[in-house]
């Protein structure tokens, strides 16, 4: 029996704002590698966000594994331009509107 070996496309894409998710699908790698790192497991990842293929899910957790150091730095930063947001919002509308402004959005 012989084993074909390719070369798979990476199911991670990087989309508007340098925002990168998985497969074609619009969930960011980000709450794969949160939920992974809570201790859920790829299927449970699945479960959590039906329009992941388990697949990809193992494909974006081999990949966080492999280069932890630069998708850390990535969710690092994704976090800090979030909290920049948030406080940018809370400035221009209130805290109260926030909300509504984004629901708005």
């Amino acid at each position: 029996m012989t084993v074909t070996i390719g070369a798979e496309i990476t199911p991670l894409r990087l989309v508007k704002h340098g925002t990168i998710q998985v497969g074609k699908t619009p969930v960011v790698l980000d709450l794969v590698i949160e939920a992974f790192n809570n201790g859920a497991s790829p299927p449970k990842i699945v479960e959590m966000y039906s329009a992941l293929g388990l697949a990809d899910t193992y494909f974006a957790i081999g990949n966080y594994l492999q280069h932890k150091a630069e998708i850390g730095e990535y969710i690092r930063q994704g976090d800090e331009r979030a909290d920049k947001l948030g406080e940018e919002l809370k400035t221009q509308f209130g805290q109260g509107s926030v909300r509504l402004h984004l629901e708005r959005s």
